[in-house]
């Protein structure tokens, strides 16, 4: 799964820039972090 995770990092590094990577990670934390932050306590 460590080669798996590097060949496609690799691939991505080839196709695509660092920002535009850098852009997505963010939106995929900022996406997570609201679907966390709406979690009703069941306390």
């Amino acid at each position: 799964s460590i080669a798996l995770g590097a060949s496609i990092g690799v691939l991505a590094l080839n196709l695509f820039s660092v920002e535009k990577i850098f852009f997505v990670v963010v939106v995929v934390i900022l996406f997570g972090l609201q679907q966390s932050l709406s979690l009703k306590d069941t306390k």
